[in-house]
């Protein structure tokens, strides 16, 4: 029963860089704890997701004022108006 646990390598596979996946899981914790440990990395880090979320919330807005575009076109067809986009003023039979 000790026996295996006797010749069992406890250890194996703890350094192992021919596995991708260790490589990996090394550089992302290298660079978490470089993040982690310093202040300056920690302000530029937290600066650029802020831009980048920034981002995101505006292209969602533009994607949704798109939406919402082609759904008043959607219901002035259902209506028998399409919208041209341009507005002739008042007409010259007035």
């Amino acid at each position: 029963m000790f026996q295996s646990l006797t010749n069992a390598s406890w250890t194996r596979g703890w350094v192992d860089f021919q596995n991708d996946a260790y490589v990996k899981g090394l550089v992302v914790g290298a660079v978490a704890a470089l993040i982690l440990s310093n202040p300056s990395m920690q302000k530029k880090t937290l600066t650029g997701l802020a831009s980048l979320w920034g981002l995101f919330q505006g292209g969602m807005e533009e994607i949704k004022e798109r939406f919402r575009d082609a759904e008043a076109e959607m219901q002035a067809a259902a209506r028998g108006a399409v919208p041209t986009g341009e507005d002739d003023g008042p007409s010259p039979e007035a």
